[in-house]
């Protein structure tokens, strides 16, 4: 690990203005993704949450019809 200190990809001067832009703006991401490894790993992930939300939507959709009925009747 050592060995690799110091020697990672991108720009850490344009990193820290990214940061500071980032919070001087007072519209703070709840993500600032630095880079385009950072981007398309994050945009990778996305897909995949789609994709696992997709799959389960018409059991979610049938858990959120119970929890109105109960809602109604209890």
């Amino acid at each position: 690990m050592r060995a690799s200190s110091g020697k990672q990809p991108g720009d850490p001067v344009r990193a820290v203005k990214a940061i500071v832009e980032a919070v001087a703006s007072g519209k703070l991401p709840h993500h600032l993704l630095l880079g385009n490894d950072a981007f398309e790993g994050a945009m990778a992930k996305v897909d995949e949450l789609r994709r696992d939300f997709m799959a389960g939507e018409g059991v979610d959709m049938t858990r959120k019809m119970h929890a109105v009925q109960f809602e109604q009747f209890g």
